[in-house]
This record gives C-alpha cells, structure tokens and sequence, in this order.
C-alpha cells in the first residue's frame, strides 16, 4: 500500500512538470472567459479572465472601479459670486451626495485702459471671462511733466534759471541751471596749399577766437600714382602726364611721366658715301619720332649693298610733273 502511494506522488509531480513545461513553451492563443469574468462597480474593482485555447492554461486582470457617475437631481451649481449646494445622484447605483461649492470668483481680464494726466485720473475697465460682469479701477493722477523749455535767464558764462512748462498741461517750473557753456562753430583752417588758423565762433553769444597757425593740410589724393587717370601719353620727344583731382579742394593735380626712349630700326641709311681718302657716314632711325644717330662707314667701303638710300619725299606726285613745274624734294634726314 505504501509502495502504491509513492508510485502516485511520483506520477503526479511528473505531470505536474509536463504541465508547466508545456506551459512555458506554448505560444499562448488568450480568449476572454465571460463565465468567469466579474464586472467592475463604482466602488468595487472587477476581473477579466483568459484562458489560452490551446493549453487551457488561464490568466487574470483587474478592472478597476469605474466610479460614480453623478447627476444633478437639484440645487444649482456655484458660479462667480454665489455659493452652491447641488443634490447629486450616481446613474448607475443611486447613490445620493450633496455637493456644496464656494463662489468661483470673478476671471477678470483688461478691456480698456485711459492714460492719467497730471489733471485728469485714469481708469482700467475689466471683463469677466465667465459671467461677463465688468468693473472699473481709478488711476491716480500723474505727476506734471516739466520737460518742455521755454526759456533761462543763464548764459554761456553765468548761470541762471530756466523755465520748463508741462508736456500735458500750461504749468510752468523754474529750475536753476549752470552756466551753458560756449557753443562754439568751427571755420577756416589751412588749406591743401595753405598754412591757416581756424577760428572759433559761439553760436549763442558770438565770442570767438582763433587758433594758432596749422600747416597746409597737402592734396587729398591717392599716394599710390597707379591709381591716377593717364592725362597725356609720354612719347620719345616729351614727357606725359598724370592728373588727379583733390577730393578736398576740387582742383587737379598734375605729375609727369619720363619720356620714352628711342625706337631705333635696325635698318641703316647712308647719309655719305666713302671714298678713297675720306670716310662715310650713315645713320639709324627712331620708327617714333625720326630721331638718327650717326655711325661712320670707313674709307674706301665699296660695297653699300647692306645700306639704304635715305627716303626722298616729293612735293608733287610722280605723272603730276610737266615742265616748269617746281619740285620740293624733302629728306628727314640732315
């Protein structure tokens, strides 16, 4: 008998271990058990059940109490300036309470303001939010505004009193002041070319006085001559010109550029031919400005085929010449 009741226990805690072993391993299916389920009250908390349809194992939540649902049944509710006592009763399990509430209060919010003055108070009017009832609020009246000159009695070297009026009213003030000081305008000076003294004029009481003398101040241009405007060209027979104008007294400046040096061909002109005893000239010319220099050919040079003929100008066109016409036969050269 007893052998029999541990065979029993020991089937039971195996099946006990299949169970949950087959639990742990199931992809659990939840459906709700409406049986078993116990609906929420206002007061008390409910359950729903689940059981998994594929290997009935079963799970459980709370629903928590839903709370009453109160109606009003009589009285009235607070509003802004009234207190309330209200009867309420739950629509689902009748049960009745008195609901007592103070006044709300007003919710009061800016809808118009007037500005005081120094003769008039201002007011703030406001709304309620909730009932619409409005009220208003009396500013006090605002200081005098004494910023308005009209005059002072001070100079620029003695002091005095000043009348100020008020920006919103015709009341007037005095008020003592410091002596005002010069106000002083500055004229002359130097010029660009022109040592000068500035004077200086008070523009109230008209004192002046003059500084001492200040050198000429130069022309206001730019020191870098690369931005000066090329006025005239410089070539090989004169020098050009660079101008521009002073941006403080309007006049033009003129700098010179260096005269360009000769252009000399290669090409030599004999301007004399050597003979036995004497020696031969010829020259080179500037392609710019017809400029020569002289170069000797030496005595007795026979050959002249690497030298030119010096070019001949006519004053008359060759087929324009009939006798008795005069024929000016010129030659750049000496």
């Amino acid at each position: 008998m007893k052998r029999c009741f541990i065979v029993l226990s020991l089937l039971a805690v195996m099946l006990a271990a299949l169970t949950v072993s087959a639990s742990a391993a199931c992809n659990h299916n939840w459906r709700i058990d409406y049986d078993k389920c116990v609906a929420a009250t206002c007061t008390l908390k409910g359950k729903n059940v689940y059981t998994c349809s594929r290997c009935s194992d079963t799970k459980t939540e709370t629903v928590p109490a839903t709370g009453h649902d109160y109606v009003k049944i009589s009285g009235e509710y607070a509003t802004c300036e009234t207190a309330s006592t209200a009867v309420e009763k739950c629509s689902v399990c009748g049960k009745e309470t008195v609901n007592k509430t103070r006044a709300l209060g007003h919710d009061y919010v800016e809808t118009r303001r007037v500005k005081s003055t120094c003769s008039k108070a201002g007011s703030v009017t406001y709304k309620c939010e909730t009932c619409r009832d409005t009220k208003t609020e009396t500013l006090p009246t605002a200081p005098h505004d004494f910023s308005k000159f009209i005059s002072t009695s001070a100079t620029c070297t003695s002091s005095g009193k000043s009348t100020y009026q008020c920006s919103m009213c015709s009341e007037l003030s005095l008020k003592s002041v410091s002596k005002l000081g010069h106000d002083y305008e500055t004229t002359g000076g130097p010029t660009c070319t022109e040592d000068g003294k500035y004077t200086y004029t008070c523009q109230r009481c008209k004192y002046s006085y003059d500084s001492s003398t200040r050198a000429a101040l130069g022309h206001d241009v730019p020191e870098d001559k690369e931005e000066w405007r090329v006025y005239r060209k410089p070539t090989c027979t004169s020098e050009g010109q660079l101008r521009e104008k002073c941006g403080r007294c309007k006049q033009y400046i003129y700098e010179s550029i260096e005269m360009l040096p000769h252009e000399y061909g290669d090409e030599l002109y004999v301007t004399k031919i050597p003979t036995a005893t004497e020696a031969g000239t010829c020259v080179k010319m500037c392609e710019n400005c017809g400029d020569s220099v002289e170069k000797s050919l030496q005595t007795g040079l026979a050959d002249l085929s690497d030298y030119l003929v010096p070019p001949v100008v006519s004053s008359v066109k060759i087929g324009e010449v009939s006798r008795g016409t005069k024929v000016t036969l010129t030659c750049p050269l000496d």
